[in-house]
This record gives C-alpha cells, structure tokens and sequence, in this order.
C-alpha cells in the first residue's frame, strides 16, 4: 500500500464486508450484549495493528475470523469463572460454518459476473437491464419491438442458461477445494 490513507480505507472496506460475519461469531460465543460489544472493539483494534501482516492475496474473512476466535478464547480465559458460551471445538465449528455461509454468496456472484460475460452482449444487456437496473418488461419489449410475452420468454431462457452455468461453475469450484 503507497499511503497511510489508502491502508486504512483497504482495511475499513475488507471489514465493512465481514463485519456482520464477525458479529455473529461473537454473539454466538458471548452472552453479555456490553461484553460483545466490548469484544467486537478489541477484535477490530487487534485486526487493525495486525493488518500489515495480512496477505491480501488471501480472503479476508477468514483471517478476520480466525482473528476474532483466537481473541474470543483470550475472553474464554480470562472469563475463568464465567464460562463463554461455547467450549473452543465449538467455538472453532462456529468459525468454520460462518466463513463457509459467507463466502458462498461471493462465489455465487463472481460465477454470474463470469457467466454474465459468456452470454452474447444483447442478451447481457437485456439482463442487466431488467435484473440489475429493474426496467419493466414491458419497457423492455417498447424498445425492442417485441412483445412483452416474447421477452418474458427469452429472459427464462436466460435465467435458465445463467442457472446452469452458475451450478457448473459452481461445481467446478467445490471439486478443486
């Protein structure tokens, strides 16, 4: 990273898109409402003044995560007399599920926008146009020439043509994993 500025605003948008993640993960480990809050602070206090060390080759979330459940064991031991409310293969378990739950929906994109970009540039636009900027079908069919019955039928093509190359590109990944 060049400056101190572009550093922090890497950091603050690799933890904008966990920070729910990170959440969860405390509140499924500490009870206390003040006592995740508290938590959640020193977490994102400890990923900060460790973030030089961070690969950004690599995913963030799991760092982050894993991050957060090494300080949530501090938290367990420090809390000797009031016990966390998961022992630590669960807390671990906890960790794992979360970082698999999140990153699907990130694989799921990337393999539309990869399909998107297979699809002829017309049919592309034409799905852009009604999923992504929600421009009716009937507008759609207006500056097409077409009917609206007819675009309702080549967009369930579409969608089933992106369906299918989404599960097999999806597919692919889970296989190499």
């Amino acid at each position: 990273m060049d400056t101190e500025v572009e550093r922090r605003e890497a950091f603050l948008d690799d933890l904008s898109g966990c920070e729910s993640t990170l959440r969860g993960l405390i509140a499924g480990a500490v009870a206390g409402r003040e006592e995740r809050a508290d938590v959640f602070q020193e977490v994102v206090v400890v990923l900060w003044r460790t973030y030089g060390r961070y690969d950004r080759g690599r995913p963030f979330l799991p760092w982050a995560v894993g991050v957060a459940t090494r300080r949530l064991k501090e938290e367990y031991r420090r809390m000797r007399r009031r016990p966390g409310l998961l022992p630590d293969g669960e807390l671990e378990e906890l960790a794992a599920a979360l970082v698999a739950t999140a990153e699907v929906p990130r694989r799921e994109s990337e393999a539309l926008a990869e399909c998107l970009g297979r699809l002829p540039e017309g049919s592309a636009r034409l799905v852009r146009r009604r999923y992504f900027e929600e421009v009716s079908v009937e507008v759609l069919a207006g500056e097409s020439g077409q009917t609206a019955a007819a675009v309702y039928q080549q967009l369930s093509r579409l969608r089933r043509q992106l369906a299918e190359c989404i599960r097999r590109r999806m597919g692919r990944e889970t296989s190499t994993n």
